[in-house]
């Protein structure tokens, strides 16, 4: 989950001179989620414990990860936000330029998206690798958690690299090893699952 995160996040940071939209909207976005996705972090913690807590911040990052990859590879078309009411761009229908205008204001909301889904995604790893005994023992908590963080920082070396890769393939990296993480989360045992044990 730790590097899932990382990975994603940097990633996604490195992205922001790339996506469709303003650099600054993009980095504005960023500081917001982060922010979001920490305030929200605890109460979801707290409250769906590590699992579900895992679950719902992977399904968020995504569900933005997957819309991004989707509008940029063109399997979407970012022309439905004219019937939400969008101002026409100006450029003739359909050119690269009409285009371009219609993703730069579609791609940072889904971005935006990605972002808090990951932010979550640290919050509860930290959490849990801090707080639950049940994932590292107080004895052998801080080697353990030396090891996730090198392993996530290691993995994260290679973020700067898919980031420059051409158009869609760093959004469908990041995608893909958003799914990984959330198919392997559904691999942890529930809360109703460790009380049975415990009896």
């Amino acid at each position: 989950m730790w590097t899932s995160a990382s990975f994603c996040l940097y990633t996604l940071a490195y992205l922001n001179k790339y996506l469709s939209g303003s650099i600054f909207i993009n980095y504005y976005f960023d500081g917001v989620a982060g922010v979001t996705g920490y305030l929200l972090g605890q109460p979801l913690y707290r409250y769906c414990r590590m699992k579900a807590a895992f679950l719902v911040a992977l399904s968020v990052a995504f569900v933005g990860s997957l819309g991004i990859y989707m509008f940029e590879a063109g399997i979407l078309s970012p022309y439905f936000i004219d019937d939400l009411g969008c101002p026409e761009s100006g450029f003739e229908p359909e050119s690269p330029k009409d285009k371009e205008y219609h993703l730069a204001r579609v791609i940072p909301f889904f971005t935006f998206t990605a972002k808090i889904g990951n932010y979550l995604l640290f919050y509860c790893a930290y959490q849990a690798s801090y707080t639950d005994p049940r994932v590292f023992p107080s004895a052998k908590r801080s080697t353990a958690i030396g090891i996730c963080n090198f392993a996530a920082r290691f993995c994260t070396i290679f973020a700067p690299l898919v980031a420059e890769l051409e158009k869609p393939i760093p959004t469908l990296v990041t995608t893909i090893v958003t799914e990984i993480a959330l198919l392997v989360a559904l691999t942890f045992p529930s809360e109703a699952q460790l009380k049975r044990e415990a009896e």
